[in-house]
């Protein structure tokens, strides 16, 4: 047996090791977004129906969460204002 047959032979087992393990690792991948999936679509759907039997709770929130938006929006531009103005 020469060494390129040697090497050739080594490859070959190591390709297919990497195989095995990229579609052990791809199963895996494929079954965790599957049940993330399931988790994210039960989510949306008890979210949705929370929104639904709760309107003026979720406009509450919806506004105090772009009031907090606001908020900090206008500090960061008057910051970014007075800046300005002290270096000039």
């Amino acid at each position: 047996m020469n060494l390129a047959s040697e090497i050739s032979r080594g490859t070959r087992r190591a390709v297919d090791a990497g195989s095995a393990d990229f579609n052990r690792f791809r199963g895996r991948l494929e079954k965790n977004m599957r049940h993330a999936r399931k988790r994210a679509t039960r989510r949306i759907e008890s979210t949705d129906r929370y929104v639904h039997e709760h309107p003026w709770m979720a406009i509450a929130v919806v506004a105090g969460a772009a009031a907090v938006a606001g908020v900090v929006a206008a500090s960061l531009i008057s910051r970014g204002r007075s800046t300005r103005f002290a270096e000039h």
